[in-house]
């Protein structure tokens, strides 16, 4: 019985190249069934899962229909041998091959009439419990495979799960699978794809403009006046200790009452001027590093999109 993967809306597989391993899982099932077909009551396991190894090639059964009716003959072997077993899994077997052929009739006929009759049984039990549609929404041209076999984008369905691929028919996007539970009657399902929406043409929005620390004439004024005060305070260093009217300390001591006192200034100025024109050199620098990055990106995309 083909396994059902409990995923939904994940993007899966790329089409029509083989897997390795896809040849043998196809070639053990082939096996299985002739050891049925000799004995079916104590092969029927080994058909069983046979079928499941293969159904984790959902991409490559898609797209090979040999497969498909290798696949569809194996179901029916499957669900005759188990109903000679006596088990209950033949209905579930027969249920899944009868949704999975989506109204195609199938050659049940080729297993004998004890399995013909057996299929009007669940075929008439799963029209009674009613269908629900599903509809398949494509952004552009697009395939689609329920339980891997091909199938429309509108489809009534009998209720019970089911693995619905869909593929791009150029191949542009990625392949996405969905599981799909339908449990109410006349109930309506839609698969839209591709599911995240087509990328879109829109070119991305411009950065924003660049903001200044501070404006551009501030930060040069801001530098200009830290090392103004640097000179002044080199400046007021400079006669720190010497008489006014350039005389000597020593040799005029007497024309010199008093001398001047600048060191305390002189280094506030200095130590101010170096912090002021560190920060705005800092700043102006920093500033026009930003802006012109931003200009270079800004030259970028518009290249890019003019050509």
């Amino acid at each position: 019985m083909l396994a059902a993967t409990a995923l939904s809306g994940l993007l899966l597989f790329a089409p029509v190249e083989q897997s390795p391993g896809y040849q043998e899982a196809l070639t053990r099932v082939e096996e299985a069934n002739i050891e049925v077909n000799r004995d079916p009551e104590s092969n029927y396991a080994m058909l069983a899962e046979a079928l499941e190894q293969l159904g984790d090639f959902e991409a490559e059964l898609s797209d090979d229909a040999e497969a498909q009716e290798i696949v569809q003959l194996s179901m029916l072997n499957l669900a005759r041998a188990l109903l000679v077993a006596d088990d209950a899994q033949a209905a579930v077997v027969m249920d899944e091959a009868i949704r999975a052929s989506q109204g195609q009739p199938m050659p049940v006929e080729r297993f004998g009439p004890t399995l013909v009759e057996f299929h009007d049984e669940r075929l008439a039990a799963l029209e009674a419990e009613g269908r629900a549609e599903l509809q398949v929404v494509c952004a552009l041209p697009c395939e689609v495979a329920i339980d891997e076999r091909p199938a429309d984008t509108d489809a009534s369905l009998f209720l019970g799960s089911y693995r619905v691929r869909v593929i791009s028919a150029d191949g542009s996007l990625p392949p996405e699978r969905h599981t799909l539970e339908l449990d109410r009657a006349n109930d309506v399902e839609v698969i839209e794809f591709p599911l995240a929406g087509l990328p879109s043409d829109e070119p991305p929005p411009p950065p924003p403009p660049y903001q200044r620390m501070m404006p551009r004439w501030a930060e040069i004024g801001l530098t200009v006046v830290g090392i103004g005060a640097i000179v002044g305070g080199g400046v007021a260093l400079s006669f720190d200790g010497k008489c006014p009217k350039k005389l000597d300390p020593i040799d005029d001591a007497a024309d010199c009452p008093s001398l001047y006192e600048s060191t305390v200034p002189g280094f506030v100025a200095i130590g101010v001027g170096a912090v002021t024109t560190l920060v705005g050199g800092v700043m102006l620098t920093v500033d026009e590093v930003r802006l012109g990055r931003h200009k270079g990106r800004q030259v970028s995309l518009s290249w890019t999109l003019r050509f």
